[in-house]
């Protein structure tokens, strides 16, 4: 696959607000300690991949120590490996509740990085080789089966050949050679392409390391590269409340035209004025040049400029009173919880 991906345009704008060199992201150490403090950490706002739930809550209970780690997950976190159980499996053996299982050397050889888990295509496919002694043009057809999600109902055609492959020429069991293709035919359901997988996760690590090294552009180039305007809102919001990040909406005399870092500080662009477009933002910026006189309206916006994030948390804001001085307003001597913090079965009055 050839991926268009948003990200890729963030940390490339990250490279040029930071003043390195793009190409520089391949001369990174995808095992730096500091990547993984960002994981460790759970600093995972702006992460691609790990800013969505299943995968944050894989990271907290699997913290990433490694790039291995990191690879995994993007196809631990699938609808398929969740179902299957092979991710709770991964989880329990990498918290030491379980030990990983080999079915025989060239099994251990194969699936070690993933403690005996089929987790990859690739893993299947050398499986189905080495173990079963499947010809090339069948592991083909398996791939194409595993690509195409077609599940157990297709593989159970390949069932027959593959249990007695692995007893004639893997010297396994009939037992272990039943067990070994449930292996098999589960992970068809799921199972990534490894090679995507490390795509994904160098993207994943080359994130973590711009936030640890170059957290302010990172966060302004998410700001000017957002899916939509609603998006470039949470993002900030996720960047306050989970980073401690400051910030200015705009300064009418500094900003430019998008999001920067002025002096070590966040600084949103003219176009985060109400009613600006980029070529209103650039004339604006000539006219505080002194290149082109300034028209009243200019003006008079430059001087009070408003913008969608002067509020970050409007329920916050217009009912902080609320907050504080719950039972003026209920008559309840009870504390105002957020949604996000209640965690107990119980009645709740909404507001």
């Amino acid at each position: 696959d050839v991926l268009g991906l948003r990200t890729l345009s963030v940390l490339e704008d990250t490279a040029k607000l930071a003043g390195f060199d793009f190409h520089d992201y391949y001369k990174i150490n995808l095992e730096e300690k500091s990547i993984f403090d960002i994981y460790k950490n759970q600093r995972l706002s702006g992460i691609f991949q790990f800013e969505g739930a299943t995968m944050a809550r894989l990271n907290q209970e699997v913290p990433m120590q490694c790039f291995d780690d990191v690879v995994a997950s993007q196809a631990l976190a699938r609808p398929g490996a969740l179902s299957s159980g092979g991710t709770s499996k991964y989880i329990d053996i990498k918290n030491g509740k379980l030990e990983a299982f080999y079915y025989s050397d060239t099994h251990k050889k194969i699936t070690k990085a993933t403690f005996g888990i089929i987790v990859y295509q690739e893993q299947m496919m050398s499986v189905a080789r080495e173990m079963a002694n499947f010809s090339w043009e069948d592991v083909g057809r398996l791939r194409k089966a595993a690509s195409k999600s077609m599940g157990d109902e297709y593989f159970a055609t390949f069932k027959p050949k593959f249990i007695d492959g692995c007893q004639s020429f893997g010297g396994l069991t009939k037992e272990y050679a039943e067990s070994l293709w449930k292996d098999v035919a589960s992970s068809g359901s799921y199972s990534f392409n490894l090679s995507h997988a490390v795509s994904y996760g160098v993207i994943s690590n080359w994130c973590a390391w711009s936030k640890r090294n170059h957290g302010l552009h990172f966060i302004a180039s998410i700001l000017n590269n957002p899916k939509t305007e609603k998006d470039s809102l949470k993002v900030l919001r996720e960047f306050y409340d989970k980073e401690g990040l400051q910030y200015e909406a705009v300064n009418a005399d500094n900003s430019d035209v998008k999001w920067s870092v002025q002096d070590g500080s966040l600084v949103g662009g003219l176009l985060n004025i109400n009613g600006f477009g980029v070529r209103k933002a650039q004339e604006a910026i000539k006219m505080r040049k002194g290149e082109i006189p300034f028209t009243p309206s200019v003006m008079n916006t430059m001087f009070d400029p408003k913008t969608k994030y002067d509020i970050l948390f409007p329920a916050d804001f217009h009912f902080y009173d609320i907050y504080n001085n719950p039972y003026d307003y209920t008559g309840e001597p009870l504390p105002i919880s957020y949604i996000k913090d209640i965690q107990k079965k119980a009645t709740y009055f909404a507001i």
